[in-house]
């Protein structure tokens, strides 16, 4: 039984009733050995008919109260069978043989991690835009210091010897253990050969406020790390784009939170006339990078305004 390592599919889902459904056939369906894997769905409160939808399935159903999808992975995570942990989301289709592509990454006897490739489901041209700036990001990696829990296996031990994910926060908490796991050694790789889909975002104002919770997230998991380690691991979060996040305070700060918000505006009407004249990603593509920035970089600064005002109450 070697060739086929225990897993567990691990998937947090929270008002997912429209997609959970397409997700649980694709995992169900996985050419592997059915008594050699186990489907954890994780509902994270959940208001809509997600239960009623997740009971179809051959799979266990656990409830998380904290609020966030790191609590439920580490829920899930915690009380996995498998040999092997492997992470999606339940807006994700995955591949017939993705469980096998993930076994055979991990089969080396040296690798404990695994980053796949998540293609997207694309709608629209913002869909479209939203995946090329993921793969700009995450995909073929040569080194992997970042991991995306859309499409991440790890050796189970591993897991538990670094401490599962932060669940204080919001998003980026997959980024920070990957840098933690990197950190410390953990040899981790990219195969293109595990790959799942992904649902993405159909409008700009989705992919803005993404972008927002993105940057506040990343700012709070910085300030709990060293220079060096956010340096290494965390250089988009201190600095991305144009300011250098680290210095702005005082009225600087409440100039930038009430000026950034406001470009947001101009910035999307000439996003939206330059897709009535061409659908050519190379053109719209450093505009539509514009827009993340600008929203990520709002989410940066309003998380630095709450740990100043924190700091000032304080002394």
């Amino acid at each position: 039984m070697a060739c086929w390592p225990r897993c567990s599919i691990i998937v947090p889902v929270c008002n997912g009733e429209h997609n959970i459904a397409d997700c649980l056939e694709s995992l169900c369906g996985q050419e592997y050995p059915a008594d050699r894997f186990e489907i954890i769905v994780v509902d994270n409160n959940s208001r809509d008919s997600t239960a009623e939808v997740v009971r179809q399935y051959p799979v266990r159903y656990i409830q998380e109260e904290k609020p966030g999808s790191y609590a439920a992975r580490n829920t899930g995570a915690r009380s996995a069978r498998g040999d092997i942990l492997a992470f999606t989301d339940a807006d994700c289709i995955a591949d017939p043989n993705w469980l096998q592509a993930i076994s055979n990454a991990l089969s080396d006897g040296e690798t404990q991690a695994v980053l796949g490739f998540a293609g997207g489901i694309n709608a629209n041209i913002w869909a479209e835009l939203e995946q090329a700036k993921w793969e700009e990001f995450w995909a073929y990696q040569v080194e992997v210091k970042r991991i995306d829990t859309r499409n991440f296996a790890i050796q189970a031990p591993v897991l538990e010897r670094f401490g599962y994910f932060r669940d204080d926060v919001q998003s980026f908490a997959d980024w920070e253990l990957g840098a933690r796991l990197h950190e410390a050694g953990v040899k981790m790789i990219f195969s293109p050969d595990v790959r799942v889909w992904h649902i993405n975002p159909l409008t700009l104002s989705e992919i803005s406020r993404r972008r927002q919770r993105q940057g506040y997230a990343g700012y709070q998991i910085m300030n709990q790390h060293s220079d060096a380690f956010n340096e290494t691991y965390l250089s988009q979060i201190v600095r991305y784009h144009f300011i250098d996040n680290r210095q702005v305070k005082g009225i600087a700060l409440s100039l930038l939170l009430w000026f950034l918000p406001l470009l947001l505006w101009p910035t999307r009407v000439i996003i939206e006339v330059t897709t009535r004249i061409t659908r050519h990603q190379s053109l719209l593509y450093p505009l539509f990078g514009l827009w993340c920035g600008l929203s990520w970089e709002i989410g940066i600064l309003r998380a630095r305004r709450e740990h100043l005002l924190a700091l000032y109450q304080e002394c």
